[in-house]
């Protein structure tokens, strides 16, 4: 890669640049001066000539000389001699002007001129030998007269256009130099321009490595902390100052006396000095454990952190080394857990050989008393078989528990009434809430039935809503639950372990029965929501939670040949729901697959979809236009009603309810209905109606998210009339 020329670089060509042209201008402008100064000289030469010549030919010269010789030479001959002198000087003067229009780059028509004198000097010896002969100078005069009328205006003329030529030669230098200096400026400001434009254009690519790198330095998931030569900090990037907690103050500053680093026990085998001591004196430091602990004001817990140290030998930068630490306090957990799920898992492969053979004892005892119980015909000794066999009875209850606990005990599937469902959980669950919080139970159809182990089914949704109580309680956000049973179709392969064999692509769909349990707590942040049914995962304080509740209801659903979803929006709230088998109404097995529900068609209408998830609007945009109808799409409740209050026309308004910004979907529901009470409405909603105030009095229709095409479809028509 060509090395990038730096801007002192290019600032030098520039001054170079600058100082050629200046001397290359110069040298010419000083030529022009010469020349113009040479031309000017010529001129004033030529003037001066040209003058000396009309006197010398003129009426009082040459002509006056030539009159006087021919009325008066025969008396006074000296005006003849006169004459002779003055065509002489003439002609000397005559060839100066020639060389002076020469000089000056014109030519001088001096035939006129020459032809003038010749006239009058080559009349003198006539003129003489007439007055010889003694004739009358009128005579004479008549005899020698010439016309030299037309020769003085030639004369005249040529003077004038040479000199007017001289003068144009020299305004045309002044032209030029002009044209110098001009194009001397303009090459001079082209020349600063391209300068001006190379060093912003060094000092923005500059800003732009210094950007990136920055960006780059800051982007950085662990923190690094680079020292001067005293060993105070002079860098660090945001995730240090996160990590150590650093005073927000201008570098450099000395090392925060709140934080300490010791070694960790794996890294601490021979060291006598102190990470940073290590680290400042050059000794090695390549991915050592260390413990971060911050001291008052900070209330952070102890952190662990793997550690790296490396020497800067660069000149100039004023830096001596740089620390770079990774916190895994994390990952030192996750290994805890694996431990943990190891340990336990070897725990449940015991406690599951443990229950078979105690339920093989338990079975010979059963048998046993049950033969006696045949044979003795006393009270007494029927009343002592019968509390035997309550006891073997409790005995098989207990190691049925165990083997659910190894995983080794599916459960025993049953069809049961959601409403018995609910009888039985309603005590549990009141007992288990404090008195601020309530809850309800309600279902969306009688005579619901799912099939599930019923024990199991209590202990899961007991555990979801003991942690609804305890998100509650712990955020003082909320007071209220909901329990809500729903029918819902589902196509084959939608659930995971695909439904007892049926496949994708068959047309088969199975009915489900979705109990949720919808909160109006403070919700869950997106990275708890993704690990919310991960085995030991808890936000709860050390020591109040095991973060197996959500967990074990999961595995319950999963192993009901169902599925547990989560929703949720930080600061709303959370819904969980329990998706399980549909029983058969009159037999206890599962309900048999059912043909899809058919997806009802647009007609062409148009749909305001209100929806803040890009990834879900884009999807449902793609099936509402899949149905035929045409779409609107936007973001937020702002967004939707600007679309309608620039004239869009909109059949019908599909609404989020919970959207960023000041509107929430029912705001917005309520806006569009003040603007046109005959445009239909229908509101989504991840939740199982928790809907208070006036919001639950608006009697405005909402769908359950998610939803299926074919409910939507229906919901769709249902609304625009059909």
């Amino acid at each position: 890669m060509p090395k990038r020329r730096s801007a002192g670089g290019m600032l030098l060509a520039g001054v170079l640049a600058v100082l050629a042209t200046i001397v290359t201008f110069a040298i010419s402008l000083t030529s022009l001066q010469a020349r113009i100064a040479s031309i000017q000289q010529v001129e004033l030469r030529f003037e001066t000539t040209a003058q000396e010549l009309l006197a010398t030919v003129g009426f009082a010269g040459l002509i006056h000389d030539f009159k006087n010789c021919v009325i008066r030479g025969g008396a006074e001959p000296a005006y003849c001699d006169a004459t002779e002198a003055r065509a002489a000087e003439a002609l000397v003067l005559l060839a100066e002007l020639e060389a002076s229009a020469t000089a000056g780059g014109v030519a001088l028509e001096a035939a006129p001129i020459l032809e003038m004198v010749e006239a009058y000097r080559s009349r003198v010896p006539q003129v003489r030998a007439g007055h010889v002969a003694g004739r009358p100078a009128e005579q004479i005069d008549a005899a020698v007269r010439w016309d030299d009328e037309p020769s003085a205006r030639a004369f005249s003329a040529i003077i004038e256009t040479t000199s007017r030529q001289i003068n144009a030669r020299v305004e045309g230098l002044y032209r030029d130099t002009f044209i110098q200096y001009t194009l001397a400026i303009l090459v001079l400001l082209c020349i600063g321009g391209w300068l001006l434009f190379a060093i912003r254009t060094e000092s923005r690519a500059a800003r732009e490595r210094e950007s990136q790198l920055t960006a780059v330095f800051s982007a950085v998931a662990g923190g690094l902390v680079a020292f001067d030569a005293e060993g105070r900090i002079a860098l660090a990037n945001p995730a240090a100052a996160d990590m150590l907690d650093l005073p927000d103050q201008p570098t450099p500053f000395d090392w925060p006396a709140h934080v300490e680093i010791t070694w960790a026990e794996a890294s601490a085998a021979g060291r006598t000095e102190p990470p940073l001591s290590t680290a400042h004196t050059g000794g090695r430091l390549h991915e050592d454990l260390c413990h971060l602990r911050l001291s008052a004001p900070s209330s952070r817990p102890d952190r662990l952190l793997r550690v790296s140290a490396a020497r800067l030998d660069l000149p100039g930068l004023g830096l001596r080394n740089v620390l770079t630490m990774e916190d895994v306090s994390e990952q030192e957990q996750q290994r805890k857990r694996i431990e943990r799920v190891a340990r336990l898992d070897a725990l449940g492969q015991l406690t599951g050989g443990i229950a078979h053979d105690f339920n093989n004892h338990l079975a010979t005892i059963l048998y046993a008393v049950d033969l006696a119980a045949r044979e003795v015909e006393s009270e007494r000794g029927q009343v002592l078989l019968q509390s035997a066999l309550r006891t073997v009875e409790r005995g098989r209850e207990l190691t049925d528990r165990l083997l659910s606990f190894a995983s080794r005990h599916p459960g025993t599937p049953r069809a049961e009434r959601v409403e018995a469902v609910f009888t039985g959980l309603r005590p549990l669950a009141e007992a288990a809430l404090p008195a601020m919080i309530t809850i309800e139970f309600s279902q969306a159809e009688p005579d619901l039935k799912l099939l599930c182990d019923l024990g199991q089914l209590e202990n899961a949704v007991l555990n979801i809503i003991l942690n609804a109580r305890d998100a509650i309680l712990s955020s003082g956000m909320g007071s209220h639950l909901r329990v809500h049973a729903r029918s819902i179709t589902l196509p084959a392969g939608r659930i995971g372990d695909r439904q007892a064999g049926a496949t994708p692509g068959t047309g088969e769909s199975h009915r489900y029965v979705e109990l949720s349990v919808t909160d109006d707590g403070p919700g869950m942040t997106a990275e708890v929501r993704t690990r919310a049914t991960e085995p030991f995962f808890t936000t709860k304080p050390l020591g109040e939670g095991t973060g197996l509740g959500l967990a074990m209801a999961y595995g319950f659903a999963r192993q009901s040949r169902g599925d547990l979803t989560i929703y949720s929006e930080e600061g709303h709230g959370t819904a969980v729901r329990l998706i399980l088998p549909r029983a058969d109404a009159t037999e206890d097995r599962r309900e048999e697959p059912v043909p899809p529900p058919n997806i009802l068609p647009a007609r062409g209408e148009s749909i305001l979809l209100a929806e803040d998830d890009e990834e879900l609007r884009t999807t449902m945009v793609i099936m509402l236009e899949d149905m035929g109808y045409r779409v609107e799409a936007a973001a937020n409740a702002a967004a939707a009603l600007e679309i309608v209050e620039r004239g869009t026309p909109i059949d019908l308004a599909l609404c989020d309810v919970i959207m960023p910004g000041e509107m929430n979907g029912i705001d917005l529901a309520k806006r569009l209905l003040a603007r046109d009470p005959e445009r239909p409405v229908l509101l989504m909603s991840g939740y199982a109606g928790l809907i208070s105030g006036e919001d639950a009095e608006s009697d405005l229709p909402i769908l359950r998210k998610p939803c299926m095409p074919a409910e939507l479809s229906r919901a769709l028509r249902a609304a625009l009339g059909e």
